[in-house]
């Protein structure tokens, strides 16, 4: 029992830390986009 709240605690974890990577990598290409659409 112990041992699946604490999988279940990293889950949540590597859960949070892939959305703010995904967040981060489309944030990124938006401005990068959007930079070369301006400067073309």
């Amino acid at each position: 029992m112990e041992m699946v709240f604490v999988w279940e605690q990293n889950y949540i974890l590597v859960d949070e830390y892939f959305f703010f990577c995904c967040t981060w990598i489309v944030n990124s290409a938006i401005k990068l986009i959007t930079a070369d659409w301006v400067l073309n």
